[in-house]
C-alpha cells in the first residue's frame, strides 16, 4: 500500500478499510520491524455530497 510506504519510523495511519457501507477502521504504525496493523472498530462512512443542503 503506497500510503504505508510513506510512513517514517513511529508514523501512524488511521484509515477505513473495506467496501462502502461497513468498513474496518484500522491503525497502522511503522516500527523498526515493519508495519504493525491494529483493528480499532467497525465504522460506516458515507460520501460527502456537494451542493446539497438540508
Amino acid at each position: 500500500m503506497p500510503l504505508l510506504e510513506q510512513l517514517t519510523l513511529g508514523g501512524r495511519l488511521i484509515i477505513p478499510v473495506g467496501k462502502q457501507g461497513v468498513q474496518n477502521l484500522m491503525l497502522y504504525t511503522r516500527t523498526e520491524e515493519g508495519v504493525e496493523e491494529e483493528f480499532i472498530e467497525q465504522v460506516s462512512f458515507v460520501p460527502m455530497l456537494s451542493g446539497q443542503k438540508k
